[in-house]
């Protein structure tokens, strides 16, 4: 077999995609089902009192 000169860069890459995906962080519960179900118990909150936000 001869040496691929590719093959450290795609080992690389491999590494830097697994280590990427385990530290993106998980969303919490609750967030999950407000995206999912709409039961957002996280109020928005406006720049400005005056705005209402009807969400």
């Amino acid at each position: 077999m001869s040496f691929n000169p590719f093959k450290p860069l795609i080992h690389n890459i491999q590494a830097i995609f697994i280590s990427n995906i385990q530290t993106e962080k998980q969303r919490k519960d609750d967030e999950q089902e407000c995206l999912q179900f709409g039961i957002c118990a996280v109020q928005a909150h406006s720049p400005r009192p005056e705005e209402l936000y009807f969400g």
